[in-house]
C-alpha cells in the first residue's frame, strides 16, 4: 500500500539563505486542495489533489526540508526567470548594444544565469486565504541583464482544482528582454510512484525549434507532422532507447512552438496519468511549451531526494512549462521577449487538474 501524502511541514523549511529568511507557505483551496511554496526560488514543492472519495495524490516533485532543497535538484519547482531556458553564448544585442551575461552552462547564460530566480529568496508580500503573492527585484548589477527590473508572482487555487500563476514584470529603468516559466515536475500517479512512461501526452502545438547539440535553437522551425514529436493526438509516453533528450537521458527536453503569442490563453497540452485517472491541462497565451521529461534525474542522493524517503529517479516526472521562444534575443524572427522600461508585463499559465 503506498503512503497516503501528508502536507508539508513548515517548521522544516525554517532558515536563511544569503541572510534572508526562508519560509514554506501552505495554500489551500476547497474539498482538501492544497499546494506548498517556498519562498528560496519561489518554488511549488506540493499539490495535494484529492479524488472523488477524498483520498488525495500528491502530483508534484520536490523535497520535504530546506536542506533537501538546496542540496536538490537546483530548477525543480521553481519560478524561472528573468530569462528561462538558454541565451547562446551569454550575450545578445538590444538597442544597438552588446549586453554579455554570467555563463552557467558552458558558454551559455540558463534560466537567468547566476542571478536567476533558482537562487533567490522571495518575498512574501500578500497572503490570501486562497493565493500567495511572491516578489523579487533582478538588479543588473547582480545578473548582467540591461536594467532593473520588478517582479512578483502568485500562486492561486481556483475552484474546483485549478492552480493558477500570475507573473508581473516592470522593466523599471531601461528596456530589458525576459520570459518566465513554471519548472514544476509532474507525476499525475503521485510523486515518487515511479517513471512517467505510462503517462498520455497530447501537445497541441504545430512546430518543434530545431536544436543543436548544445540544446541551443538553429533558428529553425519544424513542422511536426511526420515526426516523433507529433503529439497533437494523445499518446504514450512510451520511451524509445533512440530518444534521446541531449542530458544524456531517453525522452523529450524541447520547445513545441506556435508561431506568436495568442491574445488569449490557450490548451496547450493535456497530461493524463498512467494508473491513477487524474489528468491535466496546460493553458496559457506563451508562444513555446518547453517539455521536459526527467531524462537526468538519477536517483542520486541527496540530490534526487524526494518527499518521505522518496527517491526520484530517471522520468520520475514532467515538466510543461509554457515561456517565450528560448534565445529569442538572438533570433529576430522569433516572437520577441523585449520588456520596454516603464511597462507592466503580465502573463499567465494555468494548471487545471481534474479526474477522468
Amino acid at each position: 500500500m503506498s503512503r497516503t501524502p501528508q502536507p508539508l511541514d513548515a517548521r522544516r523549511f525554517v532558515g536563511t539563505v544569503d541572510g534572508k529568511p526562508v519560509s514554506l507557505i501552505t495554500v489551500e483551496g476547497g474539498a482538501g486542495v492544497s499546494i506548498g511554496i517556498c519562498t528560496l526560488g519561489a518554488r511549488w514543492l506540493q499539490a495535494l489533489i484529492p479524488n472523488a472519495s477524498g483520498a488525495p495524490i500528491d502530483a508534484v516533485l520536490g523535497a520535504d526540508s530546506l536542506d533537501g532543497v538546496r542540496e536538490g535538484v537546483l530548477s525543480m519547482g521553481c519560478i524561472i526567470g528573468r530569462y528561462a531556458n538558454r541565451i547562446r553564448q551569454a550575450q545578445f544585442s538590444l538597442n544597438g548594444q552588446r549586453w554579455h551575461l554570467p555563463a552557467n552552462e558552458g558558454a551559455h547564460c540558463l534560466h537567468g544565469g547566476v542571478g536567476g530566480t533558482r537562487h533567490q529568496v522571495f518575498e512574501v508580500v500578500d497572503q490570501q486565504p486562497h493565493s500567495v503573492t511572491l516578489a523579487h527585484r533582478f538588479r543588473s548589477s547582480v545578473d548582467g541583464f540591461p536594467g532593473d527590473l520588478d517582479f512578483r508572482v502568485t500562486y492561486a487555487i481556483e475552484a474546483p482544482q485549478t492552480i493558477r500563476i500570475r507573473f508581473e514584470a516592470r522593466a523599471l529603468d531601461a528596456d530589458t528582454v525576459g520570459s518566465f516559466t513554471s519548472h514544476a515536475f509532474f507525476n499525475l500517479d503521485s510523486a515518487g510512484s515511479g517513471p512517467i512512461d505510462g503517462h498520455r501526452l497530447q501537445v497541441n502545438a504545430p512546430a518543434v525549434l530545431a536544436l543543436d547539440a548544445e540544446r541551443l535553437p538553429t533558428g529553425a522551425v519544424v513542422p511536426v507532422a511526420g515526426t516523433r514529436f507529433d503529439l497533437r493526438t494523445s499518446d504514450v509516453l512510451a520511451m524509445q532507447p533512440g530518444w534521446l533528450d541531449g542530458q544524456g537521458g531517453v525522452g523529450f527536453d524541447a520547445p513545441w512552438v506556435w508561431p506568436e503569442r495568442a491574445a488569449s490563453p490557450r490548451l496547450q497540452a493535456t497530461l493524463i496519468g498512467a494508473t491513477s485517472g487524474l489528468a491535466l491541462s496546460v493553458y496559457s497565451a506563451a508562444p513555446s511549451l518547453q517539455v521536459y521529461t526527467g531524462g537526468a534525474l538519477d536517483g542520486s542522493l541527496p540530490k534526487h531526494a524526494g518527499k518521505a524517503g522518496q527517491v526520484y529517479g530517471p522520468r520520475a516526472g514532467i515538466c510543461l512549462e509554457p515561456q517565450g521562444y528560448p534565445d529569442a534575443p538572438n533570433h529576430a524572427h522569433f516572437p520577441s521577449a523585449v520588456l520596454r522600461a516603464g511597462e507592466t508585463y503580465i502573463d499567465e499559465v494555468t494548471y487545471a487538474f481534474h479526474w477522468i
